[in-house]
């Protein structure tokens, strides 16, 4: 295992929660049990680019202990952890961010529409049913700074439907993924 270095997680955020980053960095080991994945970058409100992970390979054990923890320190580390690479964990830190006022932290934007384009129907009706008119303007604010991003969530969400819920849904207007889509439009 590999402790994954702290300018990792200062390229997930805005710079001004470097002194978060850092709390978080000296209260938890953040060891690798494989070597993270890529990333892909997204613009942020206040005009910072960010590089987020599509996945990341930590023990999830070593976040059991809890830390006195400020509420952006705690939504920070569950924005992380919504990088997960086992989806019940992903699932998990995802309802974390789901209950703050998304305009407070307009950083959560690019976590919550990431998972939009996976394949996981529990986290996508997490989301669904978590979309009131407020986030919704929210996230349409983040998806006009990133339309290329938001195109490629799309195109994954259609793939993951095509290749594992045809069967059970057959037309894509009827999924969960297009039902998020509706309401992004």
């Amino acid at each position: 295992m590999q402790k994954i270095e702290k300018q990792f997680f200062y390229n997930m955020f805005p710079s001004e929660y470097r002194n978060d980053i850092d709390v978080l960095y000296s209260r938890y080991s953040f060891f690798a049990i494989y070597r993270n994945s890529d990333t892909f970058n997204v613009f942020l409100d206040n005009g910072e680019i960010v590089s987020i992970p599509y996945r990341i390979y930590l023990d999830e054990s070593q976040f059991k202990f809890k830390f006195l923890l400020s509420k952006n320190q705690k939504l920070l580390l569950s924005c992380i952890l919504t990088r997960h690479y086992d989806g019940f964990i992903r699932e998990k830190y995802l309802r974390n961010i789901l209950i703050v006022n998304y305009w407070d932290y307009s950083y959560v934007a690019p976590f919550i529409l990431q998972l939009t384009g996976e394949y996981i129907m529990e986290i996508l009706s997490l989301i669904l049913i978590n979309l009131s008119k407020d986030k919704i303007l929210f996230l349409k604010r983040f998806i006009k700074l990133n339309i290329k991003f938001y195109e490629l969530t799309k195109s994954r969400m259609i793939s993951y439907w095509n290749y594992i819920c045809r069967e059970e849904i057959s037309q894509f207007s009827n999924s969960l993924g297009a039902k998020i889509l509706d309401k992004l439009k």
